[in-house]
């Protein structure tokens, strides 16, 4: 996704979050989007795991705003993040998925359903 939002003009910057920071995720993330200047956090997340349906992986691609509060709340935040758009994908997973499975191909579709949502247009540099 970034590399073709990169090529697409979007102002972009890569933040990954590592999963032992997880339980501080709201804070990294405000503080590189005051630091960087971003009203907007485009968010993937990896799943995997096993429901009733059997075992899977898949991605939730979620855009998020900045959006002010009326008050500051007890960690000194004075703005939440609302989402714009999610969409999860999801895999049967199994040997043969995860061998067919292309990052490529699967980013290509992902970033053509956001971008045909329409949310990216304010964020094109062009």
């Amino acid at each position: 996704m970034f590399d073709r939002m990169i090529l697409e003009k979007y102002r972009v910057v890569l933040l990954t979050v590592e999963l032992p920071d997880a339980h501080r995720i709201k804070d990294i993330v405000v503080n590189a989007m005051v630091r960087q200047r971003c009203d907007r956090v485009l968010q993937v997340i990896t799943l995997v795991g096993e429901d009733i349906r059997g075992k899977y992986f898949g991605f939730t691609i979620s855009l998020l705003h900045a959006e002010p509060k009326q008050e500051t709340d007890q960690s000194g935040m004075n703005s939440s993040l609302k989402s714009e758009y999610s969409k999860t994908y999801r895999h049967v997973r199994t040997p043969e998925s995860f061998d067919s499975f292309k990052v490529g191909v699967f980013a290509d579709s992902a970033f053509a359903d956001i971008k045909a949502s329409g949310v990216l247009v304010p964020l094109n540099t062009q």
